[in-house]
């Protein structure tokens, strides 16, 4: 059945329209109405058809390597990643690399500080005793509505 739209857009021109390709001129002018306005919604029809088998032939063509899609979504037969040489290299950093964290604030640029004293080891459970020549330092910063607070935490 042809929709009215389709049926109002044709029918308004059909004596104008030129004959489709392959259809000589005196054989398109012997064709009835109905029976052109049938064709045009032939070809219609087969130009949308054609555009959506080439957009799902596009997609079903799809990998990780020619889109954004993940590699979990890629199908078995997709061909495998290469993998990579490995280098002799134990990965992450590599020893003797120098750290990019963030540097600590002046104490007098601290709020607040916070002692904490470990009672046992946390490898063997032993019993600590004495101080720390060194302990460990890390910040926090809050961002409360009153303004920022830094606090030390030193362990």
């Amino acid at each position: 059945m042809i929709d009215n739209a389709f049926r109002f857009l044709y029918t308004c021109a059909m004596c104008e329209r030129q004959a489709p390709a392959g259809i000589p001129a005196e054989d398109w002018a012997a064709t009835p109405n109905s029976v052109r306005e049938w064709i045009y919604t032939l070809l219609f029809n087969y130009e949308q058809l054609t555009q959506r088998v080439a957009d799902i032939e596009e997609r079903v063509h799809q990998t990780s390597r020619n889109s954004s899609k993940p590699p979990s979504s890629d199908p078995p037969s997709a061909p495998t990643r290469a993998q990579r040489t490995p280098s002799g290299r134990k990965r992450g950093g590599q020893k003797g690399h120098k750290g990019h964290g963030r540097k600590l604030k002046a104490t007098a640029e601290v709020t607040r500080s916070v002692d904490i004293e470990p009672v046992c080891c946390t490898g063997g459970g032993a019993l600590l005793l004495g101080e720390d020549v060194h302990p460990v330092r890390h910040q926090v910063t809050d961002l409360p509505r009153g303004g920022v607070r830094r606090a030390v935490h030193t362990g």
